[in-house]
Parts: structure tokens; C-alpha cells; sequence
């Protein structure tokens, strides 16, 4: 058995006991739905009032769809 398979086997074995003890978690358990963010041509004072406004430390910027950016 080679160090990697270790290692896998070691990975495994823990998400298993995690699964055990807390049951299965969806991202949709744990995401925001409403997320407050920016279009990528919004001005540096609009991204900063919504950080300001929201207690954020983070706004995410829509780049394109679907794609995402942190500012």
C-alpha cells in the first residue's frame, strides 16, 4: 500500500465518521440564497457602501454570468 492510498484511505475514513456523527450536509444547507453583490462595472463607492451597509468583508463580483469574483 503506497503512502497515497494511506492517505486516501485515511480521508475516507474520516468523512465517513463525520457522515456518522452529523449526517449529510448540501451546499444548499449551508449557502446564502440572497447574496449581495456587484456587477463587475459598478464604481469602487457603490461596492463600498454595500460593504459598509451590510457589514460585509467581502462582495462578490458577477464578471460574466456565472462566474464569480471576491472584491
Amino acid at each position: 500500500m503506497s503512502r497515497e492510498d494511506l492517505d486516501a484511505l485515511f480521508r475516507e475514513v474520516a468523512l465517513e465518521a463525520h457522515r456518522r456523527r452529523h449526517g449529510y450536509v448540501t451546499c444548499a444547507m449551508i449557502m446564502a440564497r440572497d447574496v449581495i453583490s456587484v456587477t463587475s462595472d459598478a464604481t469602487s463607492e457603490r461596492a463600498r457602501t454595500l460593504l459598509a451597509e451590510h457589514a460585509l468583508r467581502v462582495l462578490p463580483v458577477v464578471v460574466e454570468r456565472g462566474v464569480w469574483s471576491a472584491l
